[in-house]
């Protein structure tokens, strides 16, 4: 009838619930054992992203990045800023588990909180590729302007490369080959000069 199920640890409701048991005060060992094991990977998530931090900011605890792509000031300076989020097991609707019925907590003996927490893991998971999403998006923007600012230099650092540098044997051989025409231009400016004092004298 339903009614002895109580004094069982049941609900009346069982005796029609065509197998969907919810008892409640029924605890199982196997699911109590697996109460220490969930919330302690619950733990896990809010020290994991407490210790995501790379010179002191930490995307994962609500920060913000600015990565600044060139020297100048002002509206000439160009940037990416990241917001970064608040990431707990608590934000993202991962709550404790225990062997009672208490609001706020995730019941591990009764079934329908089990379908809450499935429930629950699944959305988790869901803002955590959303949020993946957007910081690899980011990722790929500094990523192609890296690559473009060192494109950039390689180019600069060549062109520069070409105005100082010289082959000191080319460099070298051009010298003598100036010095030597300096030489012979002296030496018919010489001769010149000797043959127009010859014409001068046939006239004295």
């Amino acid at each position: 009838t339903g009614g002895s199920n109580t004094a069982i640890g049941f609900v009346a409701t069982d005796a029609t619930a065509a197998g969907a048991i919810k008892g409640q005060s029924i605890t199982s060992a196997v699911r109590s054992n697996l109460i220490q094991q969930f919330n302690d990977l619950r733990d896990q998530i809010d020290k994991l992203a407490k210790d995501s931090s790379f010179n002191g900011i930490n995307l994962l605890q609500g920060d913000r990045l600015s990565i600044v792509f060139n020297e100048k000031t002002g509206t000439n300076q160009t940037k990416l800023d990241i917001q970064g989020s608040t990431l707990t097991a608590d934000n993202l609707g991962i709550s404790q588990a225990v062997n009672t019925q208490l609001a706020g907590f995730f019941n591990f003996q009764n079934d329908s909180d089990l379908d809450k927490a499935t429930a629950a893991l699944t959305s988790s998971l869901t803002s955590l590729k959303s949020l993946s999403s957007t910081l690899g998006s980011n990722l790929s923007v500094a990523q192609t302007r890296q690559d473009f600012t060192k494109e950039l230099s390689n180019v600069l650092t060549t062109g520069a490369d070409n105005l100082v540098s010289a082959d000191s044997n080319a460099e070298g051989a051009s010298l003598l080959a100036l010095n030597t025409r300096q030489q012979l231009s002296q030496t018919a400016l010489s001769l010149a000069n000797q043959a127009d004092q010859g014409v001068l004298r046939l006239f004295q």
